[in-house]
């Protein structure tokens, strides 16, 4: 993948969580689709990965050593 930045390659990834799940907050919830956030206990929110118990989510990245960067394309878990 090549940074939408600089434009040179990015090294792929990947980030995991330590518990269940990884899961990305808005600061502002008015700036996403009410489609693509869950609810639940917590505030609303977007899943990154999904785990259990036994298995800790894990969700491909690419880092770019040039500008300190990572993205991470989202799989759609919030869809039922």
């Amino acid at each position: 993948m090549v940074c939408p930045y600089c434009n040179k390659e990015m090294v792929e990834g990947h980030m995991s969580s330590t518990t269940y799940e990884l899961k990305f907050f808005p600061k502002n919830k008015e700036e996403i689709s009410n489609d693509n956030l869950c609810r639940g206990l917590v505030r609303p929110h977007i899943l990154l990965t999904k785990g259990n118990l036994f298995f800790t989510g894990s969700i491909v990245t690419y880092y770019c050593t040039y500008c300190k960067l990572i993205l991470a394309p989202v799989k759609d878990f919030n869809k039922k």
